[in-house]
Parts: C-alpha cells; sequence; structure tokens
C-alpha cells in the first residue's frame, strides 16, 4: 500500500469517525451498550477530537497532492 493510499484510507477513516460521533452527540445516545453511559462532556470531547483528527488528515492529505502534482510537473521536458 503506497503512502498516498493510506492517507486516503486515514481521511475517510476520520471522515467516519466524525459523522459517528455527530451523530451520537446530536441524538444524545449516552449509553454504550455495556453499562456505561458517557457524559455529554466526553462526548464533546470526543467529538473535538475526531474534528481535529479529520482536519489534520486531510491537510496531509492536500499536502500529498500538492507534492505529487509538483513532481510530475518537474519530471515533464
Amino acid at each position: 500500500m503506497t503512502r498516498m493510499n493510506i492517507r486516503k484510507l486515514g481521511l475517510w477513516s476520520s471522515i467516519a469517525a466524525f459523522v459517528a460521533l455527530g451523530l451520537t452527540v446530536f441524538v444524545g445516545n449516552r449509553n454504550l451498550g455495556f453499562g456505561y453511559t458517557v457524559t455529554r462532556r466526553s462526548q464533546l470531547g470526543l467529538l473535538a477530537a475526531a474534528i481535529t483528527l479529520c482536519g489534520m488528515q486531510l491537510v496531509l492529505n492536500l499536502s500529498a497532492h500538492r507534492k505529487e502534482d509538483h513532481a510530475k510537473r518537474n519530471k515533464r521536458p
């Protein structure tokens, strides 16, 4: 697996985590199903972490695309 594929996989995973945590926060579901409930503050913290991770993955993905584009342009005669 190339670096670019790994970055794409990371980006999509981050987006999925952000959506899942966002839906959980907005619906107000605090029960994990294992007899343990998560407080609203913890949910918001997890959502903030997911947003941060998603943003970092997006920046890394865009910077990798730019480097790839510059390398292709420099190879042309």
